[in-house]
């Protein structure tokens, strides 16, 4: 069997879990499975699915690999992660350094406008 969810996680991380449907597995997607002789969950990574038959091969964290009918068991899939903000770009030196004289440059117009 693979290695219980506990000793993968330590206590320390928990992902967020929802429950799973077939139209959930797709290859590269984490599922945690329960194992009922065991009453745990197993995590592990969708490898490939038979499109045909809708047997799925899961790849368990301890290097375990097991053919499973997903839409048969109780499973669960790794909720995705909300997209964050993209950081915003930094300007290159060359920008950096025509932004701010284009922006002397206006404040030198502003400046010669409130003048006159």
């Amino acid at each position: 069997a693979p290695a219980p969810e506990e000793a993968l996680t330590g206590g320390r991380f928990r992902a967020r879990w929802a429950d799973g449907t077939a139209s959930d597995v797709a290859p590269g997607r984490r599922v945690r499975v329960y194992w009922p002789e065991e009453r745990r969950w197993y995590i592990g990574e969708v490898r490939e699915v038979d499109g045909e038959s809708g047997e799925s091969t899961v790849l368990y964290t301890d290097g375990d690999e097991r053919q499973h009918f997903l839409d048969e068991e109780a499973f669960q899939v790794e909720a995705e992660a909300p997209a964050e903000a993209a950081p915003a770009a930094q300007p290159s030196p060359q920008q950096a350094e025509a932004e701010a004289e284009a922006a002397e440059a206006e404040a030198t117009e502003v400046a010669e406008a409130a003048a006159e």
